[in-house]
């Protein structure tokens, strides 16, 4: 009985420990197959992060490749490109115009301009360094160059002076087709003092009468205006002097003459009445619509 008892609890003994040798061996498979899989899946992930990666590179390449493919360049120009091709203030546009070729034009400035008159320049446009100063009706005549430089259009002239002045680029909003003669204050130049010998002689009863003989020997015709300018100078019993002005000459330049007339009386025969004048000196000045040179020549 007691033997029985013995076996009954070996048996026990051995099965408790064939249960627990049963399941160790499946917690050893789970754990290796769970540790399997999970390496499975962390190649499989290193293979997506590969694939991504070269999907990656692939559409990297691609897109670079379609930067540089001619059909898609951009025209578009740089910065620098076009400042290049737009105006600035050193590089004005600078366009062919027309202007009235072998005409003759008039400076039309103000007669006391600031700066001496209109701005004659090497070249068109007013970054172009002055040749000259052109006094008010100073005449020029135009050529056959002519450039737009903004809005305003520069023609090549050649000034008709006497002084050697060569030929440069002005504003032709400042030519006139006449010559002004309208300004405020304006009045003109008188000329060189010139020794009129060949009149010297002429006589006539009165004084105007002296003068509009001198007009016609100086060509004037019936359109001349005689002006005395003053009274007549008497400096003794002799005779005296007097002053008067011719105008109305047709010359873009000249407008007439100043005349100073030095006379001697013509008197009776006891010398107690003046009958009449005789120049006996005569000096003449150029009255000078556009100014006057240096030599004291109308311009």
């Amino acid at each position: 009985m007691a033997l029985q008892r013995h076996l009954l609890s070996l048996l026990l003994v051995l099965a408790l420990i064939g249960t627990a040798c049963g399941s160790q061996p499946e917690s050893l498979a789970s754990t290796e197959t769970s540790t399997a899989a999970g390496e499975s899946q962390e190649r499989v992930s290193e293979q997506a992060i590969s694939v991504d990666a070269n999907l990656s590179d692939d559409s990297t390449n691609s897109t670079v490749a379609e930067t540089v493919a001619p059909d898609a360049v951009d025209e578009t120009p740089t910065t620098a490109a076009r400042e290049l091709e737009e105006p600035t203030q050193d590089t004005v546009p600078v366009v062919l115009c027309f202007s009235p070729t072998d005409e003759e034009r008039w400076v039309d400035v103000a007669i006391d301009d600031p700066d001496g008159g209109l701005n004659l320049r090497s070249g068109p446009g007013v970054s172009s360094p002055v040749l000259w100063a052109l006094p008010q009706n100073t005449k020029v005549r135009v050529t056959n160059l002519c450039q737009t430089v903004g809005s305003t259009d520069w023609w090549k002239v050649q000034p008709i002076v006497e002084a050697d002045i060569e030929a440069g680029w002005v504003s032709s909003n400042f030519l006139a087709t006449e010559m002004v003669v309208d300004d405020p204050g304006f009045e003109p130049g008188l000329g060189k003092a010139v020794n009129d010998a060949d009149n010297v002689g002429i006589d006539a009863e009165t004084l105007d009468e002296l003068a509009a003989k001198l007009a016609a020997a100086y060509g004037f015709d019936d359109d001349v205006v005689i002006t005395m300018i003053g009274e007549p100078e008497v400096a003794d019993a002799v005779g005296g002097d007097v002053t008067y002005e011719f105008t109305g000459l047709k010359d873009d330049s000249l407008n007439g003459y100043r005349l100073d007339i030095g006379f001697h009386f013509q008197k009776n025969d006891d010398a107690t009445e003046v009958t009449g004048y005789t120049a006996v000196r005569i000096t003449t000045q150029a009255l000078c619509t556009r100014g006057v040179t240096d030599d004291g020549l109308c311009v």
